[in-house]
């Protein structure tokens, strides 16, 4: 599974071809990770201001 896929839906290869149900839930997991990483890239950024 490689996300460049989700951009590329209509010429993609057989190989990497996913069911839709599949595919709305990468893009949900994709998302979910995107927010933690910013949330614990805001919150690190907080802790250093602190610190520093």
């Amino acid at each position: 599974m490689s996300f460049y896929t989700i951009g590329q839906r209509h010429e993609c290869p057989s190989s990497c071809r996913i069911h839709p149900a599949m595919t709305s839930l990468v893009v949900a997991l994709v998302q979910a990770a995107l927010a933690f990483v910013l949330a614990v890239s805001s919150t690190m950024v907080r802790l250093l201001r602190r610190w520093l």
